[in-house]
């Protein structure tokens, strides 16, 4: 059956993909072929979660159930590829937590149900604690952490950051203490870039900072035309220009954010203030953040900030007021007498973290095993005036441009495989122009329904 079965190498049709395997076994058992067995496989990965996770739909006519038995500490292994793609296909051995939605099929000669799965390493993280003092980087301080405590986790990427702390660890999960770390980190290479994220993807975990993920150059180009996007072919498919076409043509678009004025104005991006109490020294210090003032001292997708140059909401300060107690010489050897440094961090992190939501949008694309959360992609849109047209200068402005991949959500059902992109940027593709294009005409003429 194609789609569940190794077939050539070759993209036949629109959302073609080879499962290599899935499968799953008990705690000492062989492994069992579900690709005859799964109605739906669905990935997820997201540069906001620790963990890649997932939910398979199985038609079970054996009762793996009972006598596999499945109980919640299977273990699946998955591979799947998109035929025609160079690289090695996306894969992962995952653990089975929940089974849900038990139903028996007509006939009552089978059942449906859902298997949820996660990697291993969120599973020990829930059981293991940390109770340990760290002394350097915090890039450091994260790879020690999952070396000693989750040794299984490859750590991929692991951004060098600035300074050197000193952190005792209360007995919290490994997971907790690298995303409390991550909310402290600085850049190594531009300390004011705090914007530090941990997550898992299909090739293993990244501790890494947005501004970089930001300055990669785009893995994809995808389009986005409602006339010539939605094509449906036949088993055999159109001649293999046709198909390359069709695969970066994205088959669906929606924007989740254009913008949120008084969400950015409650979380401190546009403008904030931190007063600091060193009790040693019983001082108090006030800093700073502007969002106009900074723009330019951290990595973004482009170079055009998301509000315009003379938007009054810029330098106002005292929008959002922070306080916290510091302490000079907590701690005395090996590290910096002002251990916190909340003046380098604080104020920049909550401001970067909304920027990186400025836009965000959605689309649904033919399934393509390559990509990853983290990449950047070009993406396109017809401008609703020129739908016909192919031509760039069509392109629609606002919300065309490079984004990046925020979440991934895989999702092969039969023969089809898609996938749901969240992509989100912080900065615009073109600036925000000072008038109106609309001239006085066609303003007119466009309320008054464009009447004759």
């Amino acid at each position: 059956m194609p789609g569940k079965e190794a077939h050539a190498e070759k993209y036949r049709k629109v959302n073609d993909y080879d499962i290599k395997k899935l499968s799953i076994s008990a705690e000492h058992g062989e492994d069992i072929d579900l690709r005859m067995m799964f109605s739906q496989l669905h990935v997820y990965e997201d540069i906001y979660s620790n963990n890649v996770s997932g939910v398979i739909i199985i038609k079970d006519t054996v009762n793996l159930i009972s006598n596999l038995p499945i109980n919640g500490r299977e273990k699946v292994k998955f591979s799947f590829i998109t035929p025609g793609l160079d690289g090695v296909p996306a894969e992962k051995e995952a653990t089975v937590y929940k089974v849900d939605e038990i139903v028996r099929t007509q006939g009552q000669r089978g059942q449906l149900y859902k298997l949820f799965f996660t990697t291993e390493e969120k599973i020990t993280n829930e059981y293991t604690k940390v109770s340990k003092s760290y002394t350097g980087k915090i890039s450091k301080m994260v790879e020690d952490i999952l070396g000693e405590y989750l040794p299984s986790a490859e750590l991929v990427t692991n951004r060098g950051t600035a300074e050197v702390h000193r952190f005792i660890m209360p007995r919290w999960s490994p997971f907790k203490c690298i995303n409390w770390l991550a909310g402290r980190a600085e850049s190594q290479e531009k300390p004011t870039q705090s914007n530090y994220l941990f997550y898992e993807d299909m090739d293993g975990y990244h501790f890494t900072d947005l501004g970089f993920l930001f300055d990669q150059e785009p893995k994809a180009k995808y389009t986005y035309n409602p006339i010539s996007g939605h094509q449906v072919y036949g088993t055999e498919g159109p001649e293999f220009s046709d198909l390359n076409k069709a695969f970066y043509n994205a088959t669906g678009f929606r924007v989740t954010s254009a913008f949120d004025t008084l969400n950015r104005l409650d979380e401190g991006m546009y403008a904030s203030t931190l007063t600091t109490h060193d009790i040693t020294k019983k001082k108090f210090e006030t800093y700073t953040y502007d969002y106009k003032a900074e723009f330019g001292n951290t990595n973004h997708i482009y170079g055009n900030p998301l509000t315009s140059g003379t938007d009054m909401l810029h330098g106002r300060v005292d929008t959002k007021f922070h306080y916290q107690p510091k302490q000079d010489k907590q701690h005395t050897e090996g590290v910096d007498p002002d251990n916190l440094k909340y003046e380098n961090w604080f104020l920049s992190r909550k401001s970067l973290l909304v920027q990186a939501h400025g836009q965000k949008i959605e689309i649904e694309i033919p399934g393509n095993s390559s990509l990853r959360v983290g990449d950047v992609i070009d993406f396109s849109y017809a401008d609703m005036k020129e739908l016909t047209k192919e031509s760039s200068e069509y392109i629609e402005k606002t919300f065309s441009g490079y984004y990046l991949i925020s979440a991934i959500h895989h999702m092969m059902e039969g023969e089809h495989y898609r996938c749901n992109l969240e992509l989100i940027r912080d900065s615009r593709y073109e600036q925000i122009p000072v008038s109106s294009s609309l001239s006085s005409r066609s303003d007119s003429s466009a309320f008054a329904g464009g009447g004759n």
